[in-house]
């Protein structure tokens, strides 16, 4: 084409690749935030969505999964609408969200799905802030005893007709 003239049905997109990112941690005192000393959590699935328009309705994925030391990266990425699913490993909860007022250190993994809001990324934009904290529920097992005599100790034997 020389100068000048014109060229119809072309059209050219002059977009600079966007790149999402970030942590996914153990939150071991359960805060939603991410505090020093928490480590990162290896080989957790991460699913980046595209959806239509923010409209939440996925058109494209694509998956990574977390390094040793929690750390996942989607790069090269054509701006738009996102969505990123975090997996939930064996033995794990997700922390509650959105806590802390610090975006870099809080968690976006909602706890009944794993997935963060809707978020939007322009031409040449970084977003190092979309990350997952998980716990490890407690459990407390046990068994009742009656003290029969109150001396604080569980004795030997029990009282005739009460279960094992």
């Amino acid at each position: 084409m020389t100068s000048g003239q014109s060229s119809t049905g072309n059209n050219f997109l002059d977009a600079q690749p966007v790149t999402i990112g970030d942590y996914v941690w153990v939150d071991t005192n359960g805060n939603g935030i991410q505090d020093a000393g928490e480590t990162g959590l290896a080989n957790v699935t991460v699913i980046l969505c595209r959806t239509n328009s923010g409209l939440g309705t996925l058109t494209a994925a694509l998956t990574n999964i977390s390094t040793a030391v929690g750390a996942y990266s989607f790069t090269n990425l054509v701006p738009g609408d996102f969505v990123v699913s975090f997996g939930l490993p064996a033995g794990y909860a997700y922390t509650t969200p959105n806590l802390g007022g610090n975006t870099n250190l809080d968690s976006n993994a909602r706890t009944n799905d794993g997935l963060s809001a809707v978020f939007t990324l322009t031409s040449g934009q970084t977003n190092n802030s979309v990350d997952a904290g998980y716990y490890q529920a407690a459990s407390v097992s046990g068994k009742v005893v009656l003290d029969v005599n109150g001396n604080g100790t569980q004795d030997g034997g029990r009282p005739p007709g009460l279960p094992e």
